[in-house]
């Protein structure tokens, strides 16, 4: 049987199953298959007799419960290891040296904890993948950024100067907690990359205390986020529109998430809660086409705006499907959480604009529910709101369409919008250890509780402030030890077949096991050609080995798995 085993892995070995590199700009890959190999090629043995068994195999995505628009990023796929060892701002072993390393690679943590940003942002380069699961090893409590207050510098804590921005992407359970910064500051947003023709995929990370957008896309290719938390964005505190008392900037910026420029955007399965506004807002390309999908996400306690879809000059194609809207303290309630481009020409903010393209939008609305839409058999376009956002949006007719937009989204995981309150808050954000923000965000979603808050020190419109609302930055515990990683390939010793500790009987913690014929090389960019799970087989596209040690149960899940093509006698 083992004979057996090791020619078919041999012959995959051949046929030369390797990841393919890719800057992330492209929205499709071939598989890493030979064309040469036919999808029915395994020979196994029945009753004596070869017979032909069809392999199943799944795409390579970012990993496998990727979606959207970013679900094809490859990140470091195919390069170092770069590992955080510390909790240093700045120096060897730092998340500064890991982040802004001209090397494509895999960020792997040997810590847990806050990560406190004093010299200036981090500025990533290109071509990472991001697993902060690995700071979740050995009882760690994972990562969180902030910023010092004393960083002088007013921008994001991730972030770039328009022009040098940074991409290809793959980020992972990340909490990004900004806090206030200095009085008078800009963009003080968690994370910003600008300017790039390349993608993104963010998968349970979390954004608070932001004193401008808790998270932003300007310029960029594309992105998905997806089961992620954005919540209380700082009304009040030191962005420069924060003046109580000055008529020019006596504005609260409490805001979720704001997209311009990006022609792709994809937010699926997260929660916003206690954002005033831009939960998300998102304004089209100035020409083409600007493509969104908001799939069964929860919004609770937006404040005076839900979604906002700004359309400048560029036409929108759009769905939203599936999502739930549930007012909170600080809701208005007259409107609607969700604005449409519905007129030729109207004003946000204080400014007049002309919607050039205002015939061509189009939206496709279905399963959603908000006190404006209560029940699933109510009409469809009643959940869509003016750009007022007083009144519902005009001209169905001219806008809706019947069926949606094909944008990558596998509708088998798509969570009906009754059931995200039970389903989907329990693993959104850095769900492996939910700290108290995550932990307060949630809570207040199921129980209609919560609020806006302002920073420390501010007292505009009666909020309470970050610390005594939240309770402040509780202590997240680090690792009990260090991972016994010998060569330090983000791979464990006994999970490593170089070393003496290897156990070629255990399997990584998420349930897949390498066969015991497969002799693994030592390296993380080894591409394992199949693996078994509950006895059944895993045939790899083309992961390297140190992502399948990091896949999470969403990923398990989206596996597609094989019974054996075989009998024993």
């Amino acid at each position: 049987m083992k004979k057996f085993l090791f020619l078919i892995v041999s012959v995959f070995c051949i046929l030369g199953l390797r990841p393919i590199k890719d800057s992330g700009n492209s929205q499709k890959q071939k598989l890493p298959f030979s064309s040469r190999m036919p999808l029915v090629d395994w020979i196994g043995l029945h009753n004596g007799v070869g017979v032909a068994h069809p392999w199943l195999y799944d795409e390579l995505k970012a990993f496998p419960s990727a979606e959207g628009f970013g679900k094809y990023v490859t990140g470091g796929r195919g390069g170092e290891v770069l590992l955080v060892s510390n909790r240093k701002d700045t120096g060897d072993g730092s998340a500064r040296k890991a982040w802004e390393s001209e090397t494509p690679g895999y960020i792997i943590f040997e810590t847990a904890g806050y990560i406190n940003v004093k010299n200036q942002r981090i500025s990533p380069k290109d071509d990472k993948t991001v697993l902060g699961q690995s700071a979740f090893r050995n009882k760690g409590q994972g990562i969180s950024f902030k910023m010092d207050q004393s960083n002088r510098y007013m921008g994001p804590l991730f972030g770039n100067k328009n022009g040098e921005g940074f991409g290809n992407h793959v980020t992972r359970y990340i909490r990004y907690r900004r806090g206030i910064g200095i009085l008078g500051e800009c963009c003080g947003d968690n994370f910003t990359p600008w300017g790039t023709e390349k993608r993104f995929i963010m998968d349970h990370c979390s954004f608070a205390f932001s004193t401008d957008q808790n998270v932003s896309f300007p310029s960029v290719g594309g992105y998905t986020v997806q089961y992620s938390i954005s919540a209380f964005g700082l009304k009040w505190a030191t962005h420069q529109y924060n003046k109580p008392g000055d008529s020019n900037y006596a504005t609260g910026h409490s805001k979720g998430s704001l997209t311009s420029d990006t022609a792709e955007c994809s937010w699926f399965g997260n929660l916003f809660a206690n954002n005033n506004d831009r939960n998300p807002l998102i304004e089209a390309k100035a020409t083409g086409i600007t493509k969104v999908d908001i799939t069964s996400n929860f919004f609770y306690n937006r404040g005076i705006f839900g979604i906002q879809l700004l359309p400048a000059k560029g036409v929108f194609n759009v769905n939203v499907v599936n999502n739930y809207w549930k007012n909170g303290p600080q809701s208005k309630e007259r409107r609607y959480g969700f604005m449409w481009p519905s007129m030729p020409s109207g004003n946000y903010d204080g400014y007049r604009y002309t919607n050039l393209n205002y015939s061509q939008h189009r939206l496709y609305v279905k399963g959603n529910l908000s006190p404006k839409r209560p029940s699933l058999e109510n009409p469809e376009w009643q959940v869509v709101g003016a750009w007022d956002d007083n009144r519902g949006a005009q001209h169905p007719e001219v806008h809706q369409v019947d069926n949606p937009f094909d944008f990558s989204i596998d509708t088998a995981r798509v969570l009906e919008a009754t059931a995200l309150e039970s389903e989907l808050l329990s693993h959104v954000g850095a769900s492996l250890y939910r700290d108290n923000f995550d932990e307060l965000a949630i809570e207040n979603a199921i129980n209609n509780t919560g609020s806006i808050i302002n920073g420390d020190g501010f007292t505009g419109d009666d909020l309470p402030s970050f610390t005594a609302f939240t309770g402040g930055y509780a202590p997240l515990s680090d690792m009990t030890s260090l991972p016994k990683d010998d060569d330090k390939d983000g791979i464990e010793n006994r999970y490593d077949g170089d070393s003496d500790e290897y156990d070629s009987n255990l399997a990584f913690p998420n349930g897949l096991q390498v066969p015991d014929v497969i002799t693994l090389s030592g390296s993380h960019n080894q591409v394992v050609p199949y693996f078994i799970l509950n006895k059944k087989i895993w045939v790899n596209p083309g992961y390297e080995l140190i992502e399948v040690r990091y896949f999470n149960a969403q990923d398990i899940e989206a596996l597609t798995l094989t019974d054996f093509p075989f009998k024993q006698r």
